[in-house]
């Protein structure tokens, strides 16, 4: 079974929490233009 990017945590709240920061920092990293990384 595959879930891709449907999958979603809902509990606990403080691992969904940790999620999205992880989320948002790999995010940034991956768009962020190459001149600001430094």
């Amino acid at each position: 079974m595959t879930w891709g990017s449907d999958a979603k945590v809902l509990y606990p709240e403080k691992l969904v929490k940790r999620m999205a920061d992880e989320t948002e920092k790999m995010f940034h990293q991956y768009h962020t233009p190459f001149d600001q990384k430094r």
